[in-house]
């Protein structure tokens, strides 16, 4: 398979040449997970400078790439690496280069939330309190970790991961119980490091629409294998074009609706879920979409370009 790259990666490599590191590579694995299912992935790498969403339906093999990267699980003839190192057998020195939030992980339930985050005080040369402020973890420093609720326990694991500034972040759906308030914060601090860092990488498992915007490149995975994986931008143009459009009304509404955009000439790949009819295409539909919504007794039409969400969607709902 084609190893392609991000802009920021290819900054970095032309910056420093063929010493350009890749934080992670992975090769010929195969694992089999059991009878009715197998992760296959013959090749695939992020390069310093990748932000990489890792998306696809659940059971897609998501997970199970994540616990080969923390050395949960191995496959036999694979080569797995995180940070140039043989995965799950990192040294001291490149561990504290990664910040990791995983759902499977957490703390003694009875350690104090002010505790836990003198851990991390502890453990590296860096540790930035105003990101434990962003997520507004003060309040909660005499609380019990076992008595938190789940969304304060992410925003705690996020700032655990994060405050350190890690060359490499490992996010497993890092936005999950997370309010829109801090998916938010989290999401700007996503997009501050990126752009403060030309080699700061993050490798995150995700179904937000707002993180995969961040993101520069998007590795899709379906029933254990790629499907997609490339930069992020380039996967959406080609899977739906730069428009979408939608149509919500009763079925002869958008039966005729469909009627007027194949007569303008336009070849359409309908999906109507309940009573919303949606329509991508290249520019041409722009004006099409606006003709063919002309004088119907539409409750709802709406405008867009393309971008993250269209992607989502698609993996929800087919």
């Amino acid at each position: 398979m084609e190893m392609i790259e991000s802009e920021r990666a290819i900054a970095v490599r032309a910056a420093h040449g063929n010493a350009a590191e890749r934080v992670v590579l992975v090769e010929s694995l195969s694992d089999r997970v059991s009878e009715q299912f197998t992760l296959t992935i013959p090749a695939f790498r992020v390069n310093a400078g990748s932000v990489v969403a890792v998306i696809g339906p659940n059971g897609a093999g998501k997970s199970t790439l994540l616990a080969h990267l923390f050395g949960e699980r191995s496959a036999t003839h694979a080569t797995v690496r995180v940070l140039g190192c043989r995965a799950g057998a990192l040294p001291v020195r490149e561990r504290q280069r990664i910040g990791v939030q995983w759902q499977e992980a957490g703390y003694n339930e009875r350690y104090l939330v002010r505790d836990i985050r003198s851990l991390h005080e502890r453990a590296y040369r860096v540790s930035r309190p105003e990101i434990f402020d962003a997520f507004d973890l003060g309040p909660l420093a005499r609380s019990r970790f076992g008595s938190l609720s789940s969304g304060e326990k992410q925003r705690l694991q996020l700032a655990m991961a994060m405050a350190h500034s890690p060359d490499l972040l490992i996010l497993d759906e890092p936005t999950s119980n997370l309010d829109p308030r801090f998916t938010q914060v989290f999401c700007r601090l996503l997009a501050d490091m990126a752009q403060s860092n030309a080699r700061f990488s993050c490798l995150v498992i995700t179904h937000c629409a707002d993180v995969v915007a961040i993101c520069d490149e998007i590795l899709m995975l379906q029933a254990g294998s790629i499907a997609h994986h490339g930069p992020r931008n380039t996967i959406i143009r080609q899977q739906f074009g730069p428009v979408g459009c939608s149509f919500t009304g009763l079925a002869d509404a958008r039966r005729e609706v469909q009627l007027r955009l194949t007569r303008g000439g336009l070849s359409i790949h309908p999906k109507t879920i309940g009573q919303t009819l949606t329509v991508h295409g290249g520019e041409a539909l722009r004006a099409a979409a606006l003709d063919a919504a002309r004088d119907l007794p539409l409750a709802r039409f709406a405008l867009w370009e393309t971008g993250a969400a269209d992607l989502l969607e698609s993996i929800n709902h087919g």
